[in-house]
């Protein structure tokens, strides 16, 4: 995504793409989507789904997808850990950071595009999807700077796009799950039934290959 001119903070994390509500106005300042629990649950799969076409379409194996629930539960509502794997953290993929952040972002590209087609998507959503995907952000700054490079935000413009910016590969993971919209939702339907799907299961079910690990 080029030509960002505002980044926003939440308190001391950032920078997001999305104005951050008021610290004080979410409780924990953890949980904020306000879905019930089995909507809440479909959209993290949805979030992890996306994250598993992205890296099967680009070449990366994926072992297996999950969406799991805590044993505690707060006042403002359940929290989830997600968990999933692609391949190695990408330590083998040499330069590939193109792939590499894609499928980092494709989680909450796919989570957003489900909140606008289901009517759920606000502002407020939309923030926390971004902030579901900070893990994500993390294992693409380190990917980067195993290459040397350091992450950057909102560094491209329309005529000089900038590689290193993280926000760069927004529209990227848009084009690539575009065409796998329809197995992204059928997927994300299995995980968050089942909780577990393996990285075979999930590429049968989509009708596509889950590549070898790499070597």
């Amino acid at each position: 995504m080029c030509g960002i001119e505002t980044v926003y903070y939440f308190g001391p994390e950032g920078p997001y793409r999305h104005p951050a509500p008021p610290l004080g106005s979410v409780c924990c300042q953890t949980y904020g989507m306000g879905f019930d629990r089995a909507t809440e649950r479909l959209s993290v799969a949805v979030h992890e789904a996306g994250h598993t076409l992205a890296a099967m379409i680009l070449g990366f194996h994926v072992p297996s997808v999950a969406v799991t629930e805590p044993t505690r539960r707060r006042d403002c509502g359940h929290l989830y850990e997600i968990t999933g794997g692609l391949d190695d953290d990408f330590r083998l993929y040499g330069g590939h950071i193109r792939d590499a952040m894609t499928v980092l972002l494709a989680g909450e590209r796919a989570e957003d595009r489900w909140m606008r087609e289901t009517g759920t998507w606000t502002q407020t959503r939309a923030f926390f999807a971004e902030r579901g995907g900070l893990a994500d952000r993390a294992t693409g700054r380190g990917a980067m700077a195993r290459l040397g490079v350091q992450m950057q935000f909102a560094t491209s413009t329309v005529d000089s796009p900038d590689d290193r910016d993280y926000w760069r590969y927004v529209p990227l993971a848009d084009q690539v799950l575009a065409p796998a919209w329809p197995q992204v939702l059928l997927l994300a339907e299995r995980v968050a039934e089942a909780g577990c799907v393996s990285g075979d299961e999930a590429a049968d079910a989509c009708g596509i290959q889950n590549p070898a690990p790499r070597t």
